[in-house]
């Protein structure tokens, strides 16, 4: 990998990297660069987490425990604070679309799979299986998830993770006026 400094204009090769992907799930914290999975030119569907740390400009990769997502292109990362990364979504290797959430606690280093219910004493929630869609944390006890692609085609739902009790449900918000999957969010 080539790194360029942009205050020094200079060049610096690094060897350790994740090398060439695209489809990767990213989220920023603080001044460190997390990109979860993607795909690589020769169609391998990867499943590593790696850190880039942007005062230094140097990559490490994360080794994780617990239950992780497995190797995913198309899912969407979101910041938890600084404490944590959720993942959501995506396509495996076989071109299937997942409804996995995860959560991977930083300090330790170790993923956990929820299964959120659909109230707070209610059912099991069943997670829809997108790709490309896109999450955001709006505030302390919630994420929204917008968009995506499904096995029906594109959507327009807006769905809300309540952390706090492990909730799942559609929005509060309305949907999005049209079908949208590989979009941004901002908070």
């Amino acid at each position: 990998m080539v790194a360029l400094a942009i205050t020094s204009s200079s060049l610096g090769q690094q060897e350790a990297h994740p090398g060439n992907r695209t489809n990767v799930a990213h989220a920023i914290i603080d001044r460190t660069l997390y990109v979860f999975g993607g795909i690589r030119p020769n169609y391998v569907v990867l499943g590593d987490l790696w850190a880039f740390n942007m005062a230094t400009r140097t990559w490490t990769r994360i080794e994780t425990s617990g239950t992780q997502p497995g190797a995913l292109q198309h899912a969407t990362m979101v910041a938890n604070g600084t404490a944590s990364l959720i993942v959501f979504g995506g396509t495996d290797a076989r071109g299937v679309h997942s409804n996995g959430l995860f959560s991977l606690d930083l300090q330790t280093r170790t993923w956990t799979q929820h299964q959120p219910l659909t109230t707070r004493l209610g059912a099991p929630a069943r997670l829809p299986a997108l790709e490309r869609v896109r999450g955001v944390k709006i505030d302390a006890r919630r994420v929204l998830f917008a968009g995506g692609i499904g096995p029906d085609g594109s959507t327009n739902a807006t769905y809300a993770w309540k952390l706090d009790e492990n909730v799942w449900s559609r929005s509060a918000y309305t949907d999005m006026p049209s079908a949208l999957h590989s979009h941004a969010l901002v908070s």
